[in-house]
């Protein structure tokens, strides 16, 4: 069965009137008879019964006319999900990300592409950055976002899309509390509370050499392996930390957040994705969040 047969039989079928149904397809009356007969010739039955002034379904022509009209849906379907896949509009997106990040730069990123991308299935999960890295590398993942630097095997690329300063966390019964702004070395022979380096090593490393170059030797260190249990050891008095600003935004009591006096190079995020690009989706996604940034205007620094 050709799909010129289909066609035919299915503008007949709705016009019942071969002379319209000619018009409807661009054929002549005659191709129009002849693709019909066709049909009805190699399915074995009669589709019309066909009278001197009126031509009328058989039951056979009504089921064949349902089941080819679901067919044809179908077909458009796959026709248009085909081309939006092709464009990046049509698919799945899976986005991993570290916790805060969900603050608000993953919401931000997600809702916005969902206006644009209704049809993108998305699949978000909250991981450390060992995790994501690894899931990345496998391709178990497509696009995270992770605190910078990072290791990588180089099977990874990424692109810086936020930035914010670090703060100084202290107990808010900490001697130092009552400083606007604290130079790192102030913290020497006291307890530090640090990010697990297993979570996220090159974040970890990062602090930690900071520290070093300071001159900074603290009594003892405590990790964590997630921000949220960083500042809560902060806030029972187990120690000092440095994180992010935005971490402030936990509203986690008994904490005092200061400014650090040194120079101190700011927190980054970066979307983070595997080497080898082979989904429009994801093309679509890491063009998205580019654009979002440029567009974005600088946040007022926090005081």
């Amino acid at each position: 069965m050709e799909i010129g047969q289909i066609q035919s039989f299915l503008a007949v079928a709705e016009c019942l009137n071969f002379s319209k149904a000619a018009e409807k397809v661009f054929l002549s009356q005659p191709a129009v008879s002849q693709q019909v007969r066709l049909m009805e010739k190699e399915l074995g039955v009669a589709l019309f019964s066909r009278g001197p002034h009126r031509i009328e379904l058989t039951p056979a022509g009504k089921i064949c006319r349902e089941q080819l009209q679901c067919c044809v849906r179908q077909l458009e379907r796959m026709t248009e999900r085909t081309r939006l896949a092709a464009e990046g509009k049509f698919g799945q997106l899976r986005v991993g990300f570290i916790s805060t990040a969900a603050v608000d730069i993953v919401p931000r990123l997600v809702n916005r592409f969902r206006e644009t991308h209704p049809q993108v299935r998305l699949e978000l999960r909250d991981n450390i950055s060992s995790v994501l890295m690894h899931m990345l590398e496998q391709r178990q993942m497509d696009v995270a976002f992770l605190r910078v630097p990072f290791p990588s095997s180089g099977l990874l690329r990424h692109a810086v899309i936020h930035e914010e300063p670090f703060r100084l966390f202290l107990p808010g019964s900490h001697s130092l509390a009552g400083k606007q702004a604290v130079h790192l070395r102030e913290l020497n022979d006291q307890p530090f509370l640090a990010y697990a380096r297993k979570s996220a090593p090159g974040y970890h490393d990062l602090l930690m050499g900071k520290l070093t170059e300071f001159g900074v030797r603290p009594s003892l260190i405590h990790e964590a392996k997630d921000m949220y249990t960083l500042v809560s050891m902060v806030s029972a008095g187990m120690g000092a930390t440095i994180a992010p600003a935005s971490i402030a935004r936990y509203g986690i009591s008994n904490i005092a957040v200061r400014d650090i006096a040194d120079d101190f190079p700011p927190s980054q995020i970066a979307m983070a994705f595997h080497s080898v690009v082979t989904s429009p989706v994801i093309s679509a996604f890491l063009d998205a969040a580019l654009q979002e940034k440029k567009q974005r205007r600088p946040a007022a620094p926090e005081g």
